[in-house]
């Protein structure tokens, strides 16, 4: 029997990493157990991902975001400059990168992973919203202003979340 037959035959079941093929199976696999809450088994199969294939940068873009859910932050850090490697244009990496570092409060290092998210996607809105937050917690509000008022024109809930955490003079 193929693996993909196994796989047919446990609908309605949970797969487990055992019987995944391949790394695109094992990160099917870690989504599922991350949409589901279960964030060390997902860490588990995007780990076994790149150890499978450690060229296929969805693996490393799915494990960096694990990790940084899981408060690892220098492991995300690690796993999204990998994926950078693989995939050098991919803005949601680098929001990703943004965003691991904006949690790690490296503010300043987090805005230029923003700025690169934008040179590979101009008018990306996570960008936007993670250097806002960064701008207010370098005590910046007038940039981090900016950011919402551009914001505005691609997500108005995301602006929207921005601008609450803005404070007013």
């Amino acid at each position: 029997m193929t693996i993909l037959g196994m796989l047919k035959g446990l609908r309605g079941h949970s797969a487990t990493l055992d019987v995944v093929a391949g790394a695109e199976g094992c990160c099917e696999l870690g989504a599922q157990h991350a949409a589901a809450g279960q964030l060390n088994k997902a860490i588990e199969c995007f780990e076994r991902a790149v150890r499978l294939d450690p060229d296929y940068a969805p693996a490393y873009v799915n494990l960096g975001a694990a990790y940084m859910e899981a408060g690892r932050g220098v492991e995300a850090v690690k796993a999204c400059h990998k994926a950078l490697r693989l995939s050098p244009n991919n803005p949601e990496v680098y929001v990703n990168l943004a965003t691991a570092y904006y949690e790690m409060g490296s503010y300043h290092e987090a805005i230029k992973a923003c700025d690169q998210a934008q040179r590979a996607e101009a008018n990306h809105p996570g960008a936007y919203f993670i250097r806002g937050l960064s701008y207010i917690d370098l005590s910046d509000s007038e940039r981090a202003f900016g950011e919402y008022k551009t914001l505005q024109r691609f997500d108005r809930e995301l602006a929207d979340r921005l601008f609450v955490k803005i404070p007013k003079r």
